[in-house]
């Protein structure tokens, strides 16, 4: 696929947590350096919500004093994040899944919520109430892999034995999620071609896949299209931020992916994937 006309914006998003309000700037002075950022609480500490646009999300399912979400706690895990970020509004609030509970989402209308440059998409899940509307998506978080990672440790590309403390631990609820949506036959002989292009090209696995999303798949950013990017240390984020300034990945590397795509295109991850995960684990 070819470049679109304008790269994809960045955005930077994640639920690092900072032992201080330096190691956050830290952080921060790197976002300024390459003109870019978003996140919530320190946003919010060192009074960045007035520069940034700022997105948002849910409180994750996992927290144990609120096992399972209901419209109540949704919305006043929103209220929470205004209160975090000292803003009475935010561009997008996003929900880790279709809104199944008829939220009213009235309750946002007009301070709360602004139109920010999303399109629009139709609801794809058959249990979801959601009508029509200018919403946005959800991206599927993926982490830059290190050489301590089950899925790249070896060319074998096992995930039979997986630590506990791994989102790949079968016993746990997000495990069970990760090993229906991931651990497949196609998808792992994929990541086995997927390494040995990183080894050929002299590239990491990272930054092809950075690259590739900003400059060859279908976002543009003339339209508003973000990827949203995070890191462990202020030193990662400049690393990350490097390689999606570097351009376009080569007609080559360009070419060998899609023709790996066209092994995995009918099983590979969808918008939906991981709510359909969930709901059939629960």
């Amino acid at each position: 696929m070819t470049a679109p006309n304008t790269p994809a914006n960045i955005a930077y998003g994640a639920v690092t947590v900072f032992s201080s309000v330096d190691e956050a700037q830290q952080t921060y002075d790197v976002l300024a350096k390459h003109k870019d950022g978003d996140s919530e609480k320190w946003i919010g500490e060192l009074g960045l919500a007035g520069k940034y646009t700022t997105t948002t999300k849910a409180p994750t399912f996992q927290d144990k004093s609120n096992p399972g979400r209901t419209k109540e706690t949704i919305l006043s895990g929103a209220k929470e994040s205004f209160k975090q970020l000292r803003v009475d509004k935010v561009a997008v609030y996003l929900l880790h899944s279709p809104d199944t509970l008829k939220i009213n989402w009235k309750l946002f209308s007009g301070p709360a919520l602004s139109r920010g440059p999303i399109r629009e998409v139709l609801p794809k899940s058959r249990k979801s109430t959601a009508s029509p509307r200018r919403k946005a998506s959800s991206p599927q978080s993926t982490k830059a892999s290190t050489p301590s990672s089950p899925e790249t440790s070896s060319t074998s590309c096992s995930l039979s034995n997986t630590p506990s403390a791994s989102r790949w631990y079968r016993r746990s609820i997000i495990g069970k999620i990760y090993n229906f949506a991931y651990n497949k036959p196609e998808l792992l002989e994929y990541l086995k071609e997927y390494i040995q292009l990183s080894k050929e090209t002299g590239l990491s696995q990272a930054e092809i896949a950075y690259r590739w999303v900003r400059f060859h798949a279908i976002l543009d950013g003339a339209r508003g299209d973000s990827i949203i990017v995070e890191a462990s240390s202020p030193g990662q984020l400049e690393e990350t931020l490097g390689f999606v300034e570097r351009g376009p990945l080569s007609e080559d590397v360009v070419w060998k992916l899609q023709v790996m795509w066209e092994s995995v295109k009918d099983v590979a991850l969808h918008h939906d994937t991981m709510f359909n995960a969930s709901s059939s684990l629960s």
